[in-house]
């Protein structure tokens, strides 16, 4: 939604087809919608003060003096900038031409019902200016990543969160897309130190947390979990990633950041599930397009929100969830994508997925450098359904599992190695061998040359053999470097980690991955006393 984009399209529009269009009467249908009220709907979000346009449409006089300007872009489909062509439902429901007519008729017509006054924008709980004295050069797409202190000490008195929606105000339209994210190491912060010009220079987010893990805000400046949502930002440093794209002359790059107010009574807590290159169990590319599929859910969840985080060169994409029983239903289908237009979107009503569903993203780039150099992600904001339980672990049992019968579990010996899948399946084989009932029920497991490489996983409150958390694992500088365990993170929605016991981690290691050396640590069970 930037001014200059928009009057330099509307030059290179043939007089004949926009007379055409001009033309055209209005339909029943469009006669009977309120343009008021879809204009709200539709337009008013940006064309505000602190909006991500340049042109205020916020009083009954400015939209009639731009009545002729609105009509053509609303025949001519330049605004608004609806993205999506599949996937759903959303709550930004895409524009009718029922309601592009009404809009314009209702526009031309005088704007009955437009306030005389400026709308004032939502009020804030709290503001924090981000990014001053950056100026976003005269051309080129830009990348720079801000860190505001949350800690004891810091510019900022508490850390973001919990939080249900939020809100930026832009100093210019330049600043086309914001990522919010934590630092929880401290690695922004000290790239920041060493980058000499203003804010981080980085293509990425915070070390140890997914991109866009607290919000993303996009081309209409608000983010917003569903009704009754909140997500609570982590006690460390916030990281605010501007992407922005010279426009012609230096542009001020200052965004302001509103937390709106939180739900009351009872509400959901929101996690977030990054699909992409880290974890992800397929990656496959084919001329100009690229095919991910992310690690399993390992949790019965609601999907609030979906975002997408690619190549400013990506042509279109598609985000489809894939469940255990080969069920697909498509999130998100973007067929001509533009980073600038890009937003977070929010579904009407939660979409759920059952654990162990997959996220397959196919994207198509405009040229073979930018499909080499893609990194897609679609993230997802979600709610877990129902609790999962999970049985007391001790920390002195971690060992191989010597006891099964190899026949029984295929990658017990360091030669043949393991994914995490075989792992689980190898914990249960223990547990039945030894009598206990399985700590892991592993449903629609798909082999591959003997070995596990998708299941539905779910972690059951029972004694038997599991494996051990990365945070149980004690450090061992003396063992052998070629020995790693798979272990359970039950922190999060994807639930896989591999550790050494030198105190190395392989978080980016895909689940179906079968590395030789690898020993299925396993946690021994805690079996309740007789009672005396």
């Amino acid at each position: 939604m930037i001014l200059t984009t928009m009057l330099l399209t509307l030059a290179l529009v043939p007089p004949a087809s926009a007379g055409a269009d001009a033309a055209r009467a209005p339909d029943a249908a469009s006669m009977s919608v309120d343009g008021w009220r879809a204009f709200q709907q539709h337009c008013l979000a940006c064309h505000v003060q602190g909006g991500s346009s340049p042109l205020l449409l916020d009083t009954r006089a400015a939209i009639v003096r731009k009545a002729a300007t609105i009509g053509t872009v609303l025949r001519e489909r330049f605004m608004p900038p609806w993205l999506p062509t599949g996937g759903g439902p959303f709550v930004h429901d895409a524009i009718t031409d029922a309601e592009r007519d009404a809009i314009a008729a209702w526009a031309k017509a005088g704007a009955s019902g437009a306030p005389d006054s400026p709308v004032a924008p939502m009020s804030p709980a709290f503001g924090r200016t981000i990014a001053e004295g950056w100026e976003v050069p005269v051309t080129g797409i830009h990348m720079r990543a801000f860190v505001q202190e949350t800690g004891p000490g810091g510019s900022t008195a508490a850390p973001l969160g919990p939080f249900h929606s939020l809100r930026i105000e832009r100093a210019s339209a330049a600043v086309e897309r914001v990522m919010l994210s934590d630092d929880p190491t401290g690695s922004i912060r000290a790239l920041d130190d060493r980058d000499p010009g203003p804010g981080a220079h980085t293509r990425g987010d915070a070390p140890g947390s997914p991109a866009g893990s607290l919000a993303m805000i996009g081309v209409d400046s608000t983010f917003t979990l569903p009704d009754g949502w909140v997500l609570a930002g982590q006690h460390a440093n916030l990281v605010a990633e501007l992407h922005a794209v010279g426009r012609g002359a230096p542009m001020p790059a200052t965004v302001t950041l509103f937390s709106g107010p939180l739900p009351s009574g009872e509400h959901r807590s929101a996690e977030v599930f990054a699909a992409g290159p880290l974890g992800a169990i397929l990656r496959e590319r084919a001329e100009l397009a690229t095919r991910t599929d992310s690690g399993p859910l390992v949790c019965d969840v609601d999907v609030g929100v979906i975002g997408l985080r690619t190549d400013e060169r990506c042509t279109s994409v598609r985000v489809r969830a894939i469940a255990p029983d080969g069920t697909e239903r498509i999130l998100l289908e973007i067929g001509a994508y533009r980073e600038g237009l890009d937003r977070a979107y929010r579904f009407a009503p939660t979409v759920p997925l059952a654990r162990g569903t997959i996220l397959r993203i196919d994207t198509v780039h405009g040229d073979e450098v930018s499909m080499q150099r893609s990194q897609p992600m679609a993230i997802l904001w979600c709610a877990r359904r129902g609790t999962d339980a999970f049985a007391p672990r001790t920390l002195e049992a971690v060992e191989p599992p010597e006891a099964v019968p190899a026949d029984r579990v295929p990658g017990t010996t360091p030669a043949e190695g393991m994914t995490w899948f075989d792992a689980v399946a190898a914990c249960n084989a223990r547990s039945e061998h030894e009598g206990l009932a399985p700590a892991y029920r592993l449903e629609h497991p798909i082999r591959v040359e003997g070995r596990i490489v998708r299941a539905s996983v779910t972690r059951l409150s029972a004694p038997g053999w599991r494996l051990p958390r990365a945070t149980d694992l004690v450090s061992d500088p003396g063992a052998p470097a070629d020995r790693w365990w798979w272990t359970d993170d039950d922190s999060g929605l994807s639930g896989f980690t591999m550790v050494a016991p030198q105190g190395l981690r392989r978080d980016a290691l895909p689940p179906n991955t079968r590395i030789p050396g690898v020993w299925s640590g396993m946690t021994r069970p805690v079996v309740a006393a007789p009672a005396k």
